[in-house]
């Protein structure tokens, strides 16, 4: 599937950006034509340009205000922070509940590269500072190692920062590079990966996913909504086979539908039941 080059700027001021994810103005509204767009209303025009927030490809970072909630914040708000600096922006103020940027040097210039919007309008995208020699609007016919290695996506993985997640539409070349770049990471235990604890952890219920346990973000949204529906922790097991969220095993071609598939229960221990640089998700809400 080709990509195309837009030019522009990052915004984070008057916004709540985790560890990846960051508004983009355009400087020329008429490459947002490239997609196709759920509502047209969402696609900024030249008479209303303004900054869209962007899913950034292939990484998941601790969240920092998932329905309110969020992981143990020390290591959440690093990965934030570390977004910012790879950005340049230099956050000068937040809110006192540390939700929002109030003050920021934003602008910075730079560039996506992106394929296609989410089922939120929100472009796909790798993320450039500057232009690396692309030209402002131009279609790529295939993304290279040597572009992905030069985007933000990459350089957080690498820095293990981020979860490494990829979905069914990633493309082959970004999940590639960032699985390497993640693997190294795991392997030096960088990062997040010296207190991953996905493999399995003993849940006692939120306060472990909040305050203790660092997880998937994936599953730490999904023991929040169980937390949401159900007064008894005995309940998950039968919770995740009752819910669905379609996935692929990479290295098997093995198709599931359930989260019961993904994720194990045996008493109070809770985890994964594969590697997440295994695993590609169906995209889902």
């Amino acid at each position: 599937m080709p990509s195309k080059v837009i030019k522009g700027t990052y915004h984070v001021k008057n916004r709540s950006p985790d560890g990846d994810s960051i508004a983009f103005q355009a400087n020329n509204t008429a490459n947002w034509d490239f997609f196709d767009w759920s509502r047209d209303f969402r696609k900024p025009t030249p008479e209303k340009n303004r900054p869209i927030q962007l899913r950034i490809e292939g990484i998941d970072s601790l969240e920092t205000h998932y329905e309110g909630f969020a992981q143990p914040l020390a290591i959440a708000k690093s990965a934030t922070d570390a977004l910012l600096r790879a950005f340049g922006i230099p956050v000068l103020t937040y809110n006192l509940n540390f939700t929002k940027i109030v003050t920021a040097g934003d602008s910075v210039e730079g560039a996506i590269v992106a394929a296609d919007v989410d089922g939120y309008d929100r472009p796909i995208a790798y993320a450039l500072l500057g232009d690396h020699g692309l030209a402002d609007g131009a279609e790529l016919p295939a993304l290279t190692d040597a572009i992905v290695e030069m985007t933000i996506n990459y350089k957080l993985a690498a820095e293990g920062l981020v979860y490494p997640t990829f979905y069914t539409t990633t493309n082959e070349t970004g999940l590639a590079a960032i699985s390497r770049a993640a693997a190294a990471a795991i392997q030096d235990k960088r990062g997040i990966w010296a207190f991953d604890r996905s493999p399995g952890f003993q849940f006692w219920g939120p306060r472990t996913i909040l305050e203790e346990a660092v997880i998937l973000p994936k599953l730490f949204r999904r023991l929040v909504n169980f937390c949401e529906e159900s007064d008894d922790i005995a309940n998950l097991g039968q919770w995740l086979t009752g819910k669905r969220d379609p996935f692929t095993v990479i290295s098997t071609g093995q198709r599931f539908q359930k989260l019961s598939d993904l994720v194990f229960v045996n008493g109070r221990e809770v985890g994964l039941k594969f590697d997440p640089l295994d695993v590609m998700f169906r995209p889902t809400s």
